[in-house]
């Protein structure tokens, strides 16, 4: 299964936000906060991530373990 167009953001990722951020996020609409945009694939064993890290400003490609989510 693949999801297109996915946002991410990690828990410590919330620590680099600021309350401009939060009152942007829930006020005008804009996307929900996010680190990363990109495809979302899941496997039986893995949730795998491509797309664009947005803090570098670089690509990213990584895999989460199912076993973090349980």
């Amino acid at each position: 299964m693949q999801i297109n167009n996915c946002y991410l953001i990690f828990k410590n990722d919330f620590k680099k936000r600021k309350w401009w951020d939060w009152i942007i996020a829930h006020v005008t609409g804009a996307p929900p906060p996010y680190r990363f945009k990109g495809v979302v694939s899941f496997d039986h064993n893995f949730l795998n991530f491509s797309g664009y890290d947005q803090y570098l400003k670089e690509n990213a490609e990584f895999s989460v373990n199912k076993d973090v989510f349980t």
